[in-house]
């Protein structure tokens, strides 16, 4: 990569490129499936409110399930 001027630049920037949209992707694909939780009237608290800690948790277990390598 030395060799050929910008090719190191491209390279990065093309790697940096598929893991940023990777993420951003496990990120939707999780936050759907909380949100379908939700939506089907699961997530709420004794009071009927939402519960925000579980939907939290549930958040980051599916982005967990989603990132294997993320903890």
């Amino acid at each position: 990569m030395k060799l050929i001027p910008g090719a190191g630049t491209v390279t990065g920037g093309a790697i940096g490129a598929a893991v940023a949209s990777s993420f951003t992707y496990a990120m939707g694909e999780a936050w759907l499936a909380v949100v379908e939780r939700v939506a089907a009237g699961g997530l709420r608290g004794l009071d009927g409110m939402l519960d925000t800690e579980q939907i939290r948790g549930d958040f980051l277990a599916e982005l967990r399930r989603r990132v294997p390598r993320l903890r």
